[in-house]
């Protein structure tokens, strides 16, 4: 988690460079940013949606999952084979 707020601050840092802002106030925000979503989100990785191809993309991955874990595949298996977690994995599979 840090690193991801580390690396909003950071782009919102160079955006107000590249913006023309001031460098103390580009400090600023770049500062502000990841304070403000830590509070917001209480340490937690906030989601962000990928868009309607993805979830597609996801739908099908998913029904593959089902259909191999119907055909005998173990949780672990499939986990490596599409790249996320077994508990992930379980999740699919339970609906």
């Amino acid at each position: 988690m840090c690193n991801f707020l580390d690396d909003l601050g950071r782009i919102a840092y160079e955006q107000c460079l590249a913006l023309g802002i001031s460098e103390q106030t580009a400090q600023l925000v770049g500062n502000a940013i990841p304070k403000q979503i830590g509070r917001d989100y209480n340490g937690e990785r906030p989601y962000i949606g990928k868009g309607a191809d993805a979830v597609r993309e996801m739908s099908a991955r998913n029904r593959a999952i089902i259909r191999d874990w119907k055909a005998g595949e173990r949780v672990a298996l499939l986990a490596r084979r599409y790249g996320i977690s077994a508990r992930r994995v379980r999740q699919v599979i339970a609906g």
